[in-house]
């Protein structure tokens, strides 16, 4: 995920601003563009300023000046490397001139670090996510060892700028298989090189038969019908209530590991296994688990896996992974807490369901966790997190009751999360704190057994931070509850009622991508598979491209395309949502109680166009259901469609405005005989013609709207 972000992170920290007028040019039938580039407000000299087919250096007071350019849009990129090779100016604007007119604008430019190097990241084959602690080996492909690093919670190692040549990477770590090696990685130097190294963990687990149906899930019976794997110092064993918790429902519970008595007390490192095969008979399977744990420097996570697989091809189905941490070397509990596996699309199916609890690195600290059944749910970490900030926006997971925390990329406010927090057993926390990476944030009792963390916009990162909740309570190990994610999110867009044009709350966005669909560049002709995007619809203009519904395709949570990983997101009390993506095709459907559902527009991203070009500009008015909905909703759609064509043949006769004047050009040019000048006027009516191809495209699928949408109006509202 680390690559992902990186090149996203680029993109999404362009800063863009706009600003001058227009004056009357010297020239008739051509424009003049003076461009001033600015960083923090400075200008900035001797930098080119890409305009397409053609560019222009900035003087001494950083303007870049454009003359006899053609009436239209362009899209202005400077991308300057500063000489230490390690960071560069980046910025991008797009901006429209006038023929027989002057456009002044400035351009603001980040100073963004050029990532170089060799990055890794190790990835579990099976429960997916990430692989702390594994160690990456780099070498040479002569056999040489040039580096070796951990990876770090995200599974990530970062070989930073190694010497030309050819190398190839392995990865190991306890519990896993010999991963297999790297292709070739080609490196020069100040370039940036990635590679994935799946690890398959040894789980040795392997039922001798299918169960009809999922048994013994409480084991209140022992092991009946499931099968020990890997075990580690005898780590696997059915028991009752002990020293550290009782089961969560029955008198029985699995335990795997061993439990510690202090924090000193080693313990073998290694994973426990059980597994069972079964045939699916219901859409979901519930568990229980309490894990329990002395370690608190994020060096020797505990990890609690539960996946699903087709038992015959290996498939993953569905997982849960969890790495509970906390501060101080106490001992800490997650309290027990619910899983949920989805299987509905696995009915009549042989499935191998297998739990694997084990820590990451060392024999330090011991770690141990308990399973057991949950016809009735354990409380969830959601139900903990009693208000936020109007800000963000929180999404829970219906699977593991943890929550995703978005902040938009835009705000840049501190923002606040109040807190229910319990005691281990009974009583009442006399301390409580937020623990993220690297931190700890104490909270502040705010009465009635509610405490609140405010935190700086800043503490959302591009990558989604890992939320603890820890309480202190007197005589009790702490408990340490993960929360979910905390993450910036981009400013995609907000939901209203469409009556009144107040934000929805609350509201439920499903982001779907259109595979085998390409967003569309700056120019035509486009064909049947591509959607609009910045670069292509007019500055200012609302998405208007109808979604492909029957192309389409939700986006399962965990995706690591999309930046949050949740599905679906849930608006701010702003109405806000929003994801990072990247390029491609996407749109999103959007429900609400009381509300009729919609799918917006599809919107084509294009990461290299900025903030802009991501998924970005989405405003979707729901209708309010009821008596009359259908006929308001058919009415909007109507609306819409009519809408759309008189937009469609504002551009057709903007295109053929524009061919026109190709045209008179080339009759000009003709005349003069240069023959230079002829051959650019023809190539500006290959361009004219060219362009008018995408908008008599789209005005073909607006009109084909229409026709049907009078009916609708009808039929609704009889």
């Amino acid at each position: 995920m680390r690559h992902l972000v990186s090149a996203l992170a680029l993109a999404l920290l362009i800063a863009l601003s706009v600003a001058g007028g227009v004056a009357p040019a010297s020239a008739a039938g051509t424009a003049t563009l003076e461009v001033t580039v600015q960083l923090a407000g400075a200008p900035v000299p001797d930098v080119v300023v890409d305009a397409g087919p053609v560019a222009a250096t900035t003087d001494v007071n950083g303007v870049a000046t454009f003359t006899g350019l053609d009436a239209g849009t362009y899209r202005l990129v400077v991308d300057h490397a500063a000489e230490d090779g390690r960071s560069k100016l980046y910025g991008v604007l797009q901006v429209a001139v006038v023929a027989g007119q002057t456009r002044t604008v400035t351009m603001s430019v980040l100073s963004v670090p050029i990532q170089s190097g060799i990055g890794v990241q190790v990835t579990d084959q099976t429960f997916g996510g990430a692989v702390p602690g594994a160690l990456v080996v780099l070498r040479t492909t002569g056999g040489s060892l040039a580096d070796q690093k951990y990876t770090d919670e995200e599974g990530f190692a970062q070989f930073d700028d190694p010497a030309r040549g050819s190398y190839v990477a392995t990865a190991t770590a306890p519990g896993y298989r010999a991963g297999t090696p790297s292709g070739v990685i080609a490196y020069e130097p100040g370039g940036y090189e990635f590679a994935n190294l799946p690890l398959v963990p040894e789980l040795d687990c392997a039922p001798p038969a299918a169960n009809p149906a999922f048994v013994n899930g409480g084991f209140e019976s022992g092991l009946s019908g499931w099968t020990t794997g890997r075990t580690t110092g005898g780590g696997v064993q059915v028991v009752g209530a002990d020293a550290h918790t009782g089961p969560w429902e029955g008198t029985r519970m699995l335990r795997l590991g061993v439990p510690t008595p202090d924090q000193g007390d080693e313990q073998e490192p290694g994973p426990n296994v059980v597994c069972q095969d079964f045939t699916v008979t219901r859409a979901t399977e519930s568990f229980a688990f309490n894990a329990f744990g002395w370690d608190y420097t994020g060096q020797d996570l505990l990890r609690v896996d539960v996946a699903a697989t087709d038992a015959a091809s290996g498939e993953v189905l569905a997982t849960y992974s969890e790495m509970p941490t906390g501060e101080r070397a106490e001992l800490k509990t997650t309290g027990w807490r619910g899983v949920r596996l989805d299987l509905a699309d696995s009915i009549g199916k042989v499935v191998r369901l297998t739990v694997r609890a084990a820590g990451t690195r060392d024999a330090l600290y011991g770690f141990w966790a308990y399973l057991d059944s949950a016809a009735t749910a354990p409380p969830t970490a959601a139900s903990m997190l009693r208000t936020v900030s109007p800000t963000t926006s929180v999404t829970t997971d219906p699977a593991t009751g943890q929550v995703v925390v978005a902040v938009p990329r835009t705000e840049t406010d501190d923002f606040a999360l109040t807190f229910a927090p319990r005691c281990a057993r009974t009583g009442t926390p006399t301390a409580v704190a937020l623990t993220l990476p690297g931190s700890a944030r104490a909270a502040t009792s705010v009465g009635g057994g509610l405490w609140r963390v405010t935190l700086p916009a800043s503490a959302a990162g591009d990558e989604p931070s890992r939320m603890t909740l820890q309480s202190t309570c007197a005589g009790q190990p702490v408990l340490a509850v993960p929360l979910g994610r905390l993450v910036r999110s981009a400013a995609g867009g907000t939901v209203r009622d469409a009556a009144t044009g107040a934000p929805i709350a609350g509201a439920q966005v499903r982001l779907h991508r259109v595979p085998g669909w390409t967003a569309r560049g700056p120019e035509g002709p486009y064909d049947a598979t591509s959607c609009e995007s910045v670069l292509s619809k007019e500055p200012g203009a609302d998405w208007s491209q109808a979604a492909p519904t029957g192309s389409g395709v939700p986006v399962r949570a965990g995706d690591l395309d999309v930046l949050p990983q949740v599905q679906p997101m849930s608006t701010s009390a702003r109405g806000g949502f929003g994801w990072t993506v990247l390029d491609g095709c996407w749109y999103v459907v959007v429900s609400a109680p009381g509300y009729v559902s919609r799918t917006g527009p599809v919107v084509g991203v294009v990461t290299d166009a900025g903030p802009d070009g991501n998924l970005v500009g989405l405003d979707i008015a729901l209708v309010r259901d009821g008596p009359g909905a259908a006929c308001t909703a058919a009415r909007a759609a109507l609306g819409s469609a009519q809408a759309a064509v008189t937009r469609a043949v504002a551009a057709v006769k903007a295109a053929t405005a524009k061919l026109a004047k190709a045209k008179a050009k080339l009759t000009r040019a003709k005349r003069s005989g240069a023959k230079a000048r002829i051959a650019n006027a023809k190539a500006a009516q290959r361009k004219a013609k060219a362009g008018l191809a995408s908008p008599n495209a789209g005005l073909s699928r607006a009109r084909s709207a229409v026709p049907s949408a009078p009916a609708t109006v009808t039929a609704a509202c009889r």
